[in-house]
């Protein structure tokens, strides 16, 4: 007498609490005195990559590339602070508190130092990546 085999068939219930949005890159040109003076957000899908990485000396850093059009309003942005002071958020998290612009940035590309590794992941983590 021969069994039949029946296919085995597993269902997987999976629960997850929704997935949380990506956070704005913000750029914020501030005074002496940590006032805003003027702000650029960033929306998620203007960036094009964020990578965490390396600098020349060893220190970790946060690569981030911003896509096209950011890439072009970043570069004005840029160009009209010169030898400004620029902070940069993650949502409401300041990643960087305020370095000096010294020229401005046309291609789109940025290397935050100054971080530790947490720090990093927790800026790549807010981004969504």
């Amino acid at each position: 007498m021969r069994r039949a085999l029946l296919p085995l068939i597993l269902l997987a219930v999976v629960v997850a609490s929704p997935a949380k949005a990506a956070a704005p890159l913000t750029f914020e040109v501030i005074d002496n005195k940590d006032k805003v003076i003027e702000r650029m957000d960033v929306p998620a899908d203007q960036i094009a990559d964020v990578a965490s990485g390396f600098d020349q000396a060893g220190r970790p850093v946060l690569n981030i590339r911003l896509a096209s059009a950011a890439r072009i309003k970043f570069g004005e942005f840029t160009k009209a602070h010169l030898y400004k002071r620029m902070r940069v958020r993650v949502g409401d998290t300041i990643v960087t508190p305020g370095a000096r612009i010294m020229s401005p940035i046309l291609g789109g590309s940025l290397q935050l130092s100054g971080l530790d590794p947490k720090e990093i992941q927790a800026a790549k983590k807010g981004l969504g990546r």
